[in-house]
């Protein structure tokens, strides 16, 4: 060990440490360890790179097994904390999972113990949890749930590139995009929610406003580390991403609603939605299919009903498994006390995409062209012969304008 060596100090040797390892000089980092350095990695003894190790030909082994497995997307350095020879290293990563095509995103917290001068001690704290199942075939890890503020929700991630997070209506689920990521997972990270009462999330049981969603996905975006994001959001998504623009600004790189307004609901439909709550809440299963029925004739094209009827049919059966507290409590937030927000409207200054549809009932073009028009960069697209769903009435239209839109 040379002078200059033995007077470096331990933030030094950390940072040679991880340069080597980004380079992949795997004899540089070796050269910055000691004979009986010892690597402590907990979690599934299964996976190759967990266990305990000692001496530099174990952790040479170590060092040329793990890009064979594993492949950094994304390595972050976050901060660095020193006390003597002491250092803990606090970080994120994103890797994909060579075997598996899995993709991992962990914090990270490494605890590196130095002596004379080189690394002797290496711990390493992280998901290891997800870390063992992102190594297993049989499981389907684009489906996940995390819990926020208390609500437990489902939502798929998929694909790799700029965060995309969509939001889907009410009756609906994230199943409403599935054309749309199908194409776009090739170029981007999807994440898609089944929002509360929906899908296969949970719900606050003392309910909620469409304002509590917003900040449940900023708290998403921000401790996942995600932003800026381009948010897409279709009927009560799109009001929950237009929130979520304007009360975080920062989070949010484009926007894109789908269908959706910023006003109150219009106060002659408030009767009818009490009715539909009723009938959610008390009725059998024949009149629920009639309400779906219904609501589907109003959220839909009669030409894309016609032509589209096993897949309607699918969509009622989906309604019907819904929990119908959590269905009722999700109709009072996104209709019957759902607030103004277009007072929101001038807040938000990233790009604006409005898709929406010429037959639309529930949000007609009028209310669509008031948010294109009140953002300070909006624009707004009318597609023809097309509803309430645009995803799944005019999937190909819908993809196009995205995709134009993100370049």
């Amino acid at each position: 060990m040379t002078n200059k060596q033995k007077s470096l100090p331990t933030k030094d040797i950390i940072q040679s440490y991880f340069k080597a390892i980004a380079q992949g000089d795997i004899d540089k980092a070796l050269s910055l360890l000691t004979e009986d350095v010892v690597w402590h990695v907990d979690g599934d003894a299964n996976i190759f790179s967990i266990g305990l190790a000692s001496g530099k030909q174990q952790i040479a082994n170590w060092m040329r097994a793990f890009p064979k497995q594993l492949n950094p997307i994304a390595v972050n350095i976050n901060n660095t904390l020193i006390d003597g020879n002491e250092a803990i290293v606090l970080g994120d990563f994103r890797y994909s999972v060579n075997k598996t095509g899995h993709f991992i995103n962990s914090d990270m917290a490494i605890h590196f113990t130095l002596r004379d001068g080189k690394i002797a001690r290496y711990h390493i704290f992280e998901d290891s949890l997800l870390l063992s199942r992102s190594f297993n075939f049989t499981n389907d890890f684009t489906k996940k749930e995390i819990k926020l503020n208390g609500t437990r929700y489902a939502y798929s991630d998929r694909g790799n590139g700029p965060t995309l997070i969509f939001m889907h209506g009410l009756f609906a689920d994230r199943a409403i995009f599935e054309s749309q990521v199908t194409q776009l997972e090739k170029n981007y990270r999807c994440i898609t929610f089944d929002l509360p009462g929906h899908g296969h999330s949970d719900y606050p049981k003392q309910g909620w406003t469409l304002e509590d969603l917003a900040q449940d996905i900023a708290l998403f975006i921000s401790e996942l580390k995600l932003s800026p994001v381009t948010l897409i959001g279709q009927s009560q998504g799109g009001m929950i991403a237009i929130l979520l623009a304007a009360l975080h600004s920062s989070l949010v790189a484009n926007l894109i609603v789908i269908g959706t307004s910023a006003r109150k609901e219009y106060s002659e439909r408030l009767p009818r939605w009490q009715e539909t709550k009723h009938i959610i809440a008390k009725g059998s299963f024949d009149e629920k299919e009639q309400l779906f029925i219904r609501i589907q004739s109003l959220a839909n094209s009669s030409e894309w009903i016609n032509s589209n009827t096993e897949q309607a049919a699918n969509e009622r059966r989906l309604m019907h498994t819904y929990n119908e507290v959590g269905l009722c409590l999700a109709i009072d937030a996104a209709t019957i006390k759902r607030q103004d927000i277009r007072s929101y409207l001038p807040e938000i200054r990233v790009p604006t995409l409005v898709i929406c549809g010429d037959k639309d009932q529930a949000t007609p073009i009028e209310v669509n062209k008031e948010i294109s028009d009140n953002v300070a960069n909006g624009r707004l697209i009318v597609l023809e012969g097309v509803a309430h769903h645009p995803p799944t009435e005019a999937p190909d239209e819908v993809l196009k304008h995205i995709k134009l839109f993100l370049q």
